[in-house]
């Protein structure tokens, strides 16, 4: 290197736009002394110098090394490219090592999906996570980044300038948030200076956020920075899908009026609730369930529920009483359409009593309240719907169902998934056994094991009695092999006399329907246990 300048790393933190915790950290190349001059000033001199290759290298290692001091449990964001992803390869820098809490950030404009998709595969086997950069600026085409499975989408500061300012921008970052949502991947965005930049990205649902204005490049790693009060609305957000929030228009004005009015509502809602209740047990409860004839369990449930709705916030405490309110509506075999009807009937008699409050925007709150309200029950009695009661994953229909969709669109695209087939021996023997153990129990340890392997990539259901079902489009070999090792292991230390056979079907190699993937499956099981 020329003695009259030197490469050196600066870290920008990466932040939680709701809470204004630090989630990570970026590392960025600079020049030692002309920080403020940006990463430019670094290319141009390595350029000049015939070093340009050889600086990014030293730039990694500085990274790594600088990077090491930072907070436990936060990110190190590096940006990279493919020969820089093969240097470490080749140095054994790979999937031998250990690289928790690490993101790779590889530009969005690059053409060449494919091959970072084939060289990321490698990492990912170390749990190195993946962030797709500057998006925005380049193709933005959703399908490529779909062939990357990134774990971050970073919106390039080209977009989120113009946020708040362009309606089709601010339509255009809502779309990728809600296209994300299901993947699980998190939208980060780039360029951030301003606190009305904040604000409107938390409305689009951008949850986490990079910029001058949370932080500038520097050597030091903050925990906090400060952020603009989310408000009653979004104060208790953390724990809540954003898009069961941002799919509503309750606001911070109508849980003011709510809780302003907070006394006389729960009076109303007192006698609502009585009149609710008493209507769901005789003409629903008392004709599924035989013998019961107290209506207090309804009562009981449905007041703390609908109380708690004007407290002046929503957080995820509301999401847990909706999981409540629907189970016990699902456990006492209540069905789906009647429950709605049942729902429409309180919220008649609360607004109509509330009348009488004489506060002319009370109405209009209370309907925007109970409108989330519902479609968090509603969300949680499809969620009863769809999962075992046992074992908590998927029931077979939803299996099915949701496998079948995949496969259809994987077909159209020429992409890869994979059918595995658990068939559980020994269970049937332990329920005849002398020492019988709780076999219920023991479904429900299985259940949460085999819950625990479900992802963005990942299906997990209960297609019979002791047989479950893993759909995914993990389809490298090696890949399938270690993880059904490890599913067997984990369900022997469950029960040492249980015996776990394993069968797979690729798509398109082995079938194009689920039918003929389970037929193939199921037969290689069949053999197994035979042999």
């Amino acid at each position: 290197m020329p003695g009259d300048w030197e490469p050196t790393i600066l870290f920008q933190p990466v932040v939680d736009l709701m809470t204004g915790r630090v989630v990570g950290y970026e590392a960025l190349g600079r020049v030692r002394g002309a920080e403020s001059e940006g990463f430019a000033r670094l290319s141009q001199l390595s350029r000049d110098a015939g070093r340009y290759d050889s600086t990014l290298l030293q730039l990694q290692r500085l990274a790594f090394q600088a990077g090491a001091f930072r907070p436990p449990g936060t990110l190190l964001f590096i940006n990279t490219s493919r020969p820089l992803l093969r240097y470490l390869l080749q140095q054994g820098l790979g999937p031998s090592r250990a690289f928790d809490e690490l993101v790779f950030e590889i530009p969005e404009s690059d053409r060449q999906i494919q091959e970072w998709a084939e060289l990321l595969s490698e990492f990912r086997r170390a749990r190195v996570q993946v962030a797709v950069d500057d998006w925005g600026v380049g193709q933005a085409d959703p399908l490529r980044v779909a062939q990357l499975k990134p774990d971050w989408v970073k919106i390039d500061i080209a977009i989120t300038r113009k946020v708040g300012q362009d309606p089709a921008i601010d339509r255009l970052v809502s779309l990728l948030v809600n296209w994300m949502a299901d993947s699980r991947c998190r939208v980060l965005a780039e360029g951030v200076e301003t606190e009305a930049e904040i604000i409107q990205l938390r409305r689009l649902g951008v949850r986490f956020g990079q910029g001058f204005v949370l932080g500038h490049p520097s050597r030091e790693f903050p925990t906090t920075v400060p952020v603009p009060s989310p408000g009653l609305r979004m104060g208790q957000i953390s724990a809540l899908p954003l898009a069961l929030v941002e799919a509503y228009d309750l606001s911070d004005q109508h849980l003011e009026i709510i809780d302003q009015n907070r006394s006389a509502l729960d009076s109303i809602i007192d006698r609502a609730v009585d009149d609710l209740a008493g209507w769901i047990h005789r003409t629903q409860v008392a004709a599924n369930l035989e013998g019961v004839s107290s209506k207090a369990h309804f009562t009981g449930l449905l007041r703390e529920h609908f109380k708690a709705l004007t407290r002046g916030y929503i957080g995820g405490e509301d999401l847990e009483r909706a999981e409540a309110v629907a189970s016990a509506h699902r456990r006492a075999n209540i069905d789906l359409a009647w429950f709605v009807l049942g729902y429409r009937r309180l919220e008649q008699q609360v607004r109509k009593r509330a009348q009488d409050l004489a506060q002319p925007k009370l109405q209009e709150a209370l309907s925007e309240l109970f409108l989330w309200d519902m479609g968090l029950v509603l969300s949680a009695y499809q969620r009863t719907l769809d999962h075992d009661d046992t074992t908590q994953v998927l029931r077979r229909r939803a299996f099915w169902d949701r496998a079948a969709f995949d496969a259809t669109f994987r077909l159209q695209r020429n992409q890869g998934a994979v059918l595995v087939v658990i068939q559980l021996d020994g269970l049937e023997a332990l329920r005849r056994g002398a020492s019988s153990p709780d076999i219920h129990g023991l479904l429900e340890q299985i259940g949460r094991l085999l819950a625990g392997y479900r992802s963005a990539r990942t299906l997990v259901g209960r297609l019979g009695g002791d047989e479950f079902g893993l759909w995914t489009d993990r389809v490298d070999d090696v890949d399938l092999v270690r993880l059904m090792r490890h599913m067997r292991a984990a369900l022997r230390r469950l029960s040492p006399t249980l015996q776990a056979f394993f069968a797979t079907a690729a798509l398109g190699r082995q079938g194009t329907t689920l039918d003929a993937l389970y037929t193939h499956a199921h037969s290689e099981i069949g053999r197994a246990l035979r042999d």
